[in-house]
């Protein structure tokens, strides 16, 4: 695969949130699957501070309303997971 898409997070008035890279790894049927490495630090209102270099494995579908998110620190050592919908609210 290995095409670099731009993910776009856009609240529920479909105002752009934020936008970053990813990698798409896979796909399989409805389910495409990316990597992404965060550029720099941020702060996240629910996940608290992602350092630069933080890799997520983002799941998304096309025919439900979440997304799935597996963050591994820098190391390689597991972070989180989390759901979202695709408003882009993290619960």
């Amino acid at each position: 695969m290995g095409k670099i898409f731009t993910i776009n997070s856009r609240d529920y008035a479909g105002t752009l949130k934020k936008s970053w890279e990813c990698e798409l790894v896979s796909r399989a049927g409805s389910l495409l699957t990316f990597i992404g490495v965060f550029d720099r630090t941020i702060v996240h209102s629910q996940l608290g501070t992602i350092v630069s270099g933080t890799i997520s494995y983002e799941y998304y579908w096309d025919d439900r309303w979440y997304n799935v998110f597996k963050f591994f620190e820098p190391d390689g050592s597991f972070m989180s997971c989390e759901d979202a919908t695709s408003a882009g609210r993290t619960t």
